[in-house]
């Protein structure tokens, strides 16, 4: 058995993905004008799903937002081997993503 052809090369070990639903705290938010909520695609490099999932809810609050669901989390790679969608712009920023804790923003749907 070749091991080179067995071995899956992982480009995104560490990086999770998620679908953030938020809602503002005031009216005329300095990120978001006047709005209510928002929902908004989002990567960061995390450890596990579980502390990637404690990021996002702490990273939430310090923006002063109201944390409200975290969906269609997982990992990059495997969202990648599925073959799901991922916005260009997120998948660009994927490779500069070096540090844990970093976490990028796709579009902003507000509502």
């Amino acid at each position: 058995m070749n091991m080179k052809n067995s071995t899956k090369k992982i480009k995104y070990p560490d990086i999770w993905y998620g679908l953030l639903h938020l809602e503002t705290t005031k009216r005329d938010d300095e990120m978001l004008g006047d709005v209510e909520g928002a929902y908004v695609n989002l990567i960061a490099k995390a450890h596990n799903q579980d502390e990637f999932v404690a990021l996002i809810k702490e990273y939430t609050i310090e923006l002063d937002f109201k944390f409200i669901e975290l969906t269609d989390v997982s990992s990059l790679q495997d969202r990648l081997g599925l073959k799901k969608n991922i916005a260009n712009n997120l998948l660009k920023t994927a490779v500069d993503l070096k540090e844990y804790g970093h976490v990028r923003f796709g579009t902003f749907h507000t509502y």
